[in-house]
C-alpha cells in the first residue's frame, strides 16, 4: 500500500512537470514537438490519477465532499488572478469577464489551467450515477471496454467536430465549451473509470517484476516517439484532434510509460523522488500558481534583460518552485488555506 501511494505521489509529480512544461510558450515555441508531445497525453494523464484515488462508489457524502474541495481553489485562483488580468484593460478576454469565470471552461478564463478543477466536476458527477449501475461495476473487463469505448467517440467526434461546432465561442473565436465543461463529462468520466479499474485490478494480482516494468516503460516511450512523427496532435482546451486514432493511441501510451516510470522511481531511494513526490503531494498549489505569474516573469525576464527566452523560461521555473516552495509553507501553517488546497 505504501509503495502505490508514492507510485500516485511520484506520477502526480511526473504530471505538474508536465503541466509547467506545457504552458511555457518560449520553450515550446522553441521546441514545438515537446509541446505536441506533452498536450497529446497531460490532462489525460491527471484524470486517470484521480480515478486512482477516487472510491468504487462515490456516495452522495463523498461527491460533495470532492465538488466542494475542487471549488475552493478554482475560486481563490479567480480572486487572485483577476486584478492582473484586469490590468490588461485592452485585452479581449476583459469582455465579460465575469460570466467567464463563472462559465468555468478554457477559453471562457483568463487563467486557463483551472478549467482541470471545473471539469473533474462534471467527471465526478457522472463517475458518481455510471457507478450506480451495478451491471457496470461488477464486471472488471466491461469497465475498460466501455469507458475507452467512450473515449475513442468522444476523441472521433472532436476530430470531426460533430456536436462541439454547436458549442459556443468566445471574443476570439476560441471555443468555449459548455459551462464547467460539461461536454467532457463522458471523456472525464471514463478515464476516473478507468483509474479506478487499474487501482481495483493491481492490489488483486501480483505485482510486475523490475524488469517488465522496465521494457514496458522502453516500449510504450518508443512507440509513443514513433507515433508521434505522424503529428497527431490534441488539445482538449481548444476541442481540437488532428488524428484521432493516433492521439488517443499516444495518449495511452503516455500514461502506461508514466505509471511504469512512476513505479520505478518510487522504489528507488533517490532526490529525484523526494522531489517528485513533493510535487505530486502540492499539485494544487503548482496549478493555480504557475501559469500567469511564470508566464509573465517570462516575459519581464526576456524583456528587461539581455537574455533568451529559453534561458528567461528557465529562470522563471525556477522562481516559480520557490514561490510554490514558500506558498506551501505559509498554507500548511493555516488550517483555513489547508482546507483550500489540500482538500
Amino acid at each position: 500500500m505504501k509503495n502505490r501511494l508514492e507510485n500516485i505521489d511520484v506520477a502526480k509529480g511526473l504530471g505538474i512537470l508536465l503541466v509547467v512544461l506545457g504552458h511555457n510558450r518560449p520553450l515550446t515555441e522553441q521546441l514545438p514537438a515537446l509541446h505536441a508531445a506533452v498536450y497529446l497525453f497531460h490532462m489525460p494523464l491527471f484524470f486517470f490519477l484521480s480515478g486512482l484515488t477516487t472510491p468504487a462508489i462515490l456516495s452522495g457524502e463523498k461527491l460533495f465532499k470532492r465538488v466542494v474541495g475542487l471549488v475552493k481553489p478554482y475560486v481563490a485562483g479567480i480572486l487572485l488572478f483577476l486584478p492582473l488580468q484586469l490590468k490588461q484593460a485592452d485585452h479581449p478576454s476583459n469582455d465579460g469577464i465575469l460570466q467567464h469565470a463563472l462559465w468555468g471552461s478554457g477559453n471562457a478564463i483568463f487563467n486557463t489551467p483551472l478549467w482541470f478543477l471545473t471539469a473533474l466536476i462534471g467527471g465526478y458527477l457522472l463517475y458518481s450515477v455510471l457507478t450506480r449501475i451495478q451491471a457496470l461495476a461488477a464486471n472488471h473487463i466491461a469497465v475498460p471496454l466501455i469507458a475507452g469505448s467512450v473515449i475513442a467517440f468522444t476523441y472521433w467526434s472532436m476530430s470531426n467536430q460533430i456536436g462541439f461546432r454547436l458549442l459556443p465561442f468566445d471574443v476570439l473565436n476560441r471555443p468555449l465549451g459548455a459551462p464547467l465543461n460539461l461536454d467532457f463529462a463522458p471523456l472525464i468520466a471514463s478515464l476516473l473509470l478507468i483509474g479506478n479499474w487499474w487501482q481495483t485490478t493491481s492490489t488483486e494480482r501480483k505485482p510486475p517484476s523490475t524488469q517488465a516494468v522496465w521494457l514496458t516503460a522502453a516500449v510504450s516511450s518508443l512507440a509513443f516517439m514513433l507515433l508521434l512523427r505522424s503529428d497527431p496532435g490534441l488539445d482538449l482546451n481548444y476541442r481540437a484532434v488532428q488524428s484521432w486514432p493516433a492521439a488517443l493511441t499516444c495518449g495511452t501510451l503516455g500514461i502506461i510509460f508514466v505509471m511504469a516510470l512512476s513505479q520505478i522511481i518510487a522504489h528507488s531511494k533517490s532526490h529525484v523522488k523526494l522531489a517528485l513526490t513533493w510535487l505530486g503531494r502540492n499539485t494544487l498549489i503548482i496549478l493555480v500558481f504557475h501559469a500567469p505569474i511564470q508566464n509573465a516573469l517570462t516575459n519581464l525576464l526576456s524583456k528587461r534583460m539581455t537574455i533568451n527566452a529559453f534561458l528567461a523560461t528557465l529562470i522563471s521555473v525556477i522562481l516559480c518552485a520557490a514561490l510554490a516552495w514558500l506558498s506551501h509553507a505559509v498554507i500548511n501553517r493555516n488550517k483555513h488555506l489547508r482546507s483550500i488546497f489540500y482538500a
